[in-house]
């Protein structure tokens, strides 16, 4: 069974390739990353309340990063899931990376700095992608909504390891 308790995979917890709704978290040690962070039911309900809440304001937010802006709308900004995807971060990352780090912590001790929702997108217009660059933050995650296939390409390139996570 899988350590995250997935009912849609039965990986271990640090398989390098995601199953289905996963998370890969980098650091200055190897790369980590945790499966099923999200049910994929969950996974659509956050995508459903996510379109709402852009339609409702009218679009995505474009200006909030100075030097990678990305397309993107705050977790606090979705309140219909934000309850649900705070929770599954919390046991399904945090806790997670506080056992697996070199120094085990406290997951309580952690803060968010930035948490928000990114749209990539192929279109005419869209974003597509970040140029390389590290984050502000002592750990970055990401977590897919999307089915993987549902799209081709994408992922996130960790330069300290190598890899390109899917």
């Amino acid at each position: 069974a899988s350590a995250c308790g997935c009912s849609a995979c039965h990986a271990p917890r640090q398989q390098l390739e995601h199953t289905c709704c996963g998370v890969a978290i980098a650091n200055t040690t190897p790369l980590l990353t945790v499966d099923c962070v999200l049910e994929p039911a969950e996974c659509a309900a956050v995508v459903a309340a996510i379109r709402h809440a852009v339609e409702r304001r009218g679009g995505w937010e474009t200006e909030r990063h100075n030097r990678h802006r990305t397309t993107d709308l705050r977790v606090s900004d979705v309140a219909a899931c934000e309850e649900l995807v705070r929770r599954r971060v919390f046991e399904r990352i945090l806790r997670p990376l506080g056992a697996e780090y070199v120094a085990p912590f406290l997951p309580e001790h952690l803060a968010f700095h930035d948490l928000f929702y990114v749209r990539y997108g192929a279109g005419p217009g869209e974003q597509r992608a970040l140029p390389m660059h590290a984050d502000g933050s002592l750990f970055s995650f990401n977590v897919l909504l999307s089915p993987a296939d549902a799209f081709d390409g994408g992922g996130t390139y960790f330069e300290a390891c190598g890899r390109t996570v899917r």
